[in-house]
């Protein structure tokens, strides 16, 4: 018998494992087979043309770029800023150290339309050489054929044989670019080597052909997995049979040990059944006493039983279930009581309602609990809501809260996402938070803490817009899991102001050491002016070259002691004051502090200052202060430059505004830190506080004005201030 038992089992478990493999297998591996067959045929060879697509137009920009700049040196030309052969050479030039590529080897060449190599950084021995026979090694005279295709069309790709970048022992096939630049009759070229397309090509099939098999391989474990569980499934089935009485004795245990109080009546409210808990609430021994009874007493739980049996009818009229109802019961002693009731209609074979299946839970001490947390919870929610400190709480790298003083540091106003793009971009501090999860012991209550700077979202780079905070992050236990407790306290207006204080108390130690040295230089100045005076009462004065030579020492000394008064009064911290001036005698004052510099570096200073401006009602310090910035920033910026080195001063009256241009004729502001160049704290040179242009803007800005930026006319940096012209009565400040 035991054997017929086991050869009965063996052959339902190869039908069971043959009924899984035709279901489920065979339509499965069909799948993945058609899915590799359509990447192979038709996704990668697409994929291919698409690559060459990408690198034809990446090597038509680059060209171009070349060109542009080429453009830009011919304009200079013509404008007679340069000769042809300067153009010319500052082109050979700045082409020959032009890389790019991966391992930077990429380059470009020029030949002319003769053609004739002008210049090719890897091929030296071909420049200024006669290239028309050249040839690869297939025969192809590539450079005629770069002539003819530039006669043809002006520009075009090119395909031919090349040694690999600056390897001259390898040729490989190569596809280039190549454009004329019709005012000097160059051709400039860069390629793209095939070899490295076939061989990123290579590698995406054998990363293709991976993955493929690793799915496949994923896909056959779930499929084994599926088919193991239908055939326990199956199994399952046909013991439920000898299970289900056991099953029967297990759900009266079941029953009997769930702490509701649970019963179940037909149609016309006659109990047949329920479990111990109501039995013992009913006042029976055993369960089964209440089958065939009516109506039990059950205080607490069992309303009025017509109430109750009222409710139960509506149940079994309309067959949809009752669940989760929560209502007060009178108790023992009339004590309140609340109570969850679930009521469920019971239907026969057919689907026809044959009774009712009620469930009653006390939950007096829940609802106590929950209305106690409720208010706590309410208490402590008004406090974060309301506190001048952003709170957040991090969990798995997202924000799942955040209180309103949060949500303006970050800029968000929703919970429950992602800050990514306020973790990687510039300066990137808060790329620090992520590093939280790396240190274990802020679970055991220690506590992290740091100072951030990072800007909202969707304010990158925009001026004045970045935070400076003050964080402390802590571990928590969230929702079953890790998470971290982390506060932010804005300080960006403290340390701002902390910058502002270092800036005066250096201020101030150059106004004390000019006083020394003023002192230093008015003593021997005072010598020469009493020797002077003395000079022009003496006999020699008589003679005119003498006396000329005496006035001439006279009006020097005085401009020394000017010049000496200027450094005084503006190195010197006072008190904003604030007056009548005269814009352009401030300009005359920082332009004087600031010619010895402008001789030395040999820069070209051009004024164009306004007759008949407006008095302005402002602090003459803290323009000056402005002023000798922007041209301190021009200074600088071309002190290491090689092209002209040109300082221009515009003054002029627009509408009702003041208008004051600082350009110079540097480098300029790259576009890329452009919108930055106004924020605290930022400097693009790497050097000083980088507090100068946001002081300048905010000392214009409290004046009622506006400080920008934009290109000089030479390419460098043009800075604008526009002042306000005071006006009244109709008349402006001249009366």
């Amino acid at each position: 018998m035991a054997a017929d038992s086991r050869r009965k089992e063996r052959q339902l478990n190869q039908r069971l494992w043959a009924a899984a493999a035709l279901r489920l297998i065979l339509p499965s591996v069909l799948a993945i087979v058609i899915f590799l067959l359509a990447i192979f045929m038709i996704i990668l060879p697409d994929l291919k043309e698409n690559i060459m697509a990408r690198k034809r137009e990446m090597i038509r920009e680059l060209v171009q770029t070349n060109l542009d700049n080429m453009a830009f040196l011919e304009a200079r030309r013509r404008r007679g800023e340069i000769s042809l052969e300067q153009a010319q050479e500052l082109t050979i030039r700045q082409t020959r150290q032009e890389r790019y590529g991966r391992e930077m080897k990429d380059y470009f060449w020029i030949n002319d339309m003769h053609p004739r190599m002008i210049m090719h950084p890897y091929r030296t021995d071909l420049e200024g050489k006669d290239i028309s026979d050249f040839a690869d090694p297939n025969g192809k005279h590539l450079f005629s054929e770069f002539v003819k295709v530039a006669r043809q069309n002006g520009e075009g790709f090119v395909d031919y044989m090349w040694q690999w970048k600056d390897d001259p022992h390898k040729i490989v096939p190569k596809l280039s670019f190549i454009k004329e630049f019709k005012p000097w009759g160059w051709i400039v070229g860069t390629g793209i080597y095939l070899d490295d397309v076939d061989a990123e090509m290579d590698k995406m099939v054998r990363h293709f052909t991976l993955a493929a098999l690793g799915t496949m391989g994923v896909i056959i474990l779930m499929f084994l997995y599926i088919a193991q569980h239908n055939f326990r499934t199956e199994r399952r089935r046909l013991l439920a049979e000898r299970q289900l009485e056991r099953s029967r004795k297990m759900l009266r245990l079941v029953m009997d040990s769930i702490p509701q109080y649970i019963y179940w009546r037909d149609t016309d409210g006659v109990f047949q059944g329920c479990n111990m808990k109501f039995a013992q609430l009913a006042g029976l021994s055993d369960p089964e006493e209440v089958v065939g009874k009516q109506r039990v007493e059950a205080p607490g739980v069992i309303e009025a039983e017509g109430r109750e049996l009222i409710k139960e009818q509506e149940v079994m009229d309309s067959g949809l279930s009752q669940m989760q109802i929560v209502a007060p019961r009178e108790g023992p002693g009339s004590a309140r009581r609340w109570v969850e009731s679930n009521r469920i209609p019971l239907r026969d074979e057919e689907g026809r309602v044959m009774g009712v299946l009620c469930t009653h839970e006390d939950i007096t001490k829940l609802i106590e609990i929950s209305h106690k947390l409720d208010e706590s919870e309410l208490r402590f929610r008004t406090l974060v809501e309301y506190l001048p400190v952003g709170i957040m709480i991090l969990k798995d790298g997202r924000v799942v809260y955040s209180n309103p003083e949060q949500k303006r540091l970050f800029g968000v106003e929703r919970d429950d996402f992602y800050f990514d793009e306020l973790v990687n971009t510039p300066p990137g501090d808060l790329q620090k938070l992520y590093e939280l999860d790396d240190q274990p012991q802020l679970q055991n209550g220690r506590i992290w803490e740091n100072e951030l700077r990072f800007y909202p979202w969707g304010k990158v780079y925009n001026s004045m817009e970045m935070r400076w905070v003050l964080c402390r992050a802590t571990g928590i236990n969230y929702r079953g899991g890790p998470g971290f407790l982390v506060t932010m306290l804005d300080i960006g207006r403290a340390r701002e102001l902390e910058y502002m204080v270092k800036v005066q108390d250096k201020m101030a130690s150059l106004g004390r050491v000019a006083a020394g040295i003023a002192h230093e230089i008015r003593n021997p100045l005072s010598g020469v002016n009493m020797y002077l005076s003395a000079l022009k009462e003496s006999p020699v004065a008589a003679d005119e070259n003498a006396a000329s030579v005496i006035e001439k020492i006279r009006a020097a000394s005085g401009r020394i002691e000017a010049v000496v008064k200027r450094v005084l009064d503006f190195s010197r911290p006072t008190k904003p004051s604030l007056a009548w001036m005269q814009l352009n005698r401030a300009l005359e004052n920082v332009l004087e502090l600031s010619s010895v510099t402008l001789r030395k570096e040999g820069m070209t200073l051009e004024t164009e200052f306004s007759e008949r401006l407006p008095l302005i009602y402002a602090d003459q310090q803290l323009l000056e202060q402005v002023f000798l910035n922007l041209v301190t920033n021009a200074m600088q910026a071309m002190r290491e430059w090689d092209g002209p080195k040109r300082l221009r001063i515009e003054t002029g009256l627009s509408a009702d505004r003041i208008v004051v241009q600082v350009s110079d004729s540097g480098p300029g502001v790259p576009p890329e830190i452009r919108d930055r160049i106004f924020d605290p704290f930022f400097t693009g040179t790497g050097q000083g506080s980088g507090i100068g242009l946001s002081l300048s803007r905010r000392i214009i800005s409290d004046l009622g004005g506006s400080l920008a930026h934009d290109e000089s006319r030479w390419g460098g940096a043009l800075f604008t201030v526009r002042l306000p012209a005071v006006t009244y009565w109709g008349y402006d400040s001249h009366g």
